[in-house]
């Protein structure tokens, strides 16, 4: 597959971080999303991968999947540091805080919370 269509992923974006899990076409966004992830990993654009996992998590963690989720956000993390994506970071820490804050990880969430804030 050719890079041109790392701007198909960049367009699917939106899609991917407005996932609804409970509409009855929920499978549509997740596909979207692994089909931009393919894409990018592909192409080596690693930032935008970064953020199509960033949202592939969101949606794993609407529909139950916290560990799916945290496993993802922690990929879109190394990526960030990788880059030096600082923006990027910060938001993969939040969320992944959010995350361990759900599984009752509350000495990891607030670790992490607390990295995000530096």
């Amino acid at each position: 597959m050719a890079c041109s269509g790392a701007s198909a992923a960049s367009r699917s974006r939106s899609t991917c971080n407005s996932a609804r899990p409970f509409s009855r076409h929920a499978a549509f966004p997740t596909v979207l999303c692994k089909w931009s992830e393919r894409i990018c990993r592909q192409c080596g654009n690693l930032d935008r991968l970064s953020t199509v996992l960033g949202s592939q998590a969101v949606i794993l963690e609407a529909q139950g999947d916290s560990r799916g989720a945290l496993l993802l956000h922690k990929e879109s993390e190394q990526i960030c540091r990788q880059l030096g994506n600082l923006d990027g970071l910060q938001s993969t820490l939040e969320n992944q805080a959010l995350v361990a804050y759900g599984l009752g990880e509350l000495s990891d969430a607030m670790a992490l919370h607390s990295e995000a804030e530096e």
